[in-house]
């Protein structure tokens, strides 16, 4: 995440879209399959195995737009947040590095405005 708030602060929006899809493609579209007890691959057939969560993740969808892409960055970061601590799964968290990182993301939203 703080790989896409750092392209976001630099100006870097093609950067920052891309992030947010890998984002969806690698992380966040696993997470959702995983959820519904399918194969995690990437975002393939998601609407149909996970339809709810393929709601969710239109959050993560911005436009070339600096605020919208600094929102759908943070909208990853919850999702990623809700569906890894439902999932069982054992991720260790460095809650010190993810609150510095989020307090940079939403300083660089709020430098665009």
């Amino acid at each position: 995440m703080h790989y896409g708030a750092t392209k976001l602060g630099r100006g870097e929006l093609f950067e920052s879209i891309g992030v947010l899809d890998y984002l969806r493609e690698t992380v966040l579209g696993p997470l959702a399959a995983r959820r519904m007890g399918a194969i995690p691959r990437g975002v393939r057939h998601l609407e149909t195995i996970a339809p709810e969560e393929a709601r969710d993740l239109q959050a993560t969808l911005c436009g070339y737009d600096r605020h919208k892409a600094g929102q759908a960055l943070l909208a990853a970061v919850d999702l990623y947040r809700r569906w890894s601590d439902d999932g069982g799964a054992i991720v260790e968290r460095r809650r010190h590095a993810e609150k510095l990182t989020l307090q940079y993301l939403h300083d660089v939203i709020d430098q665009g405005n």
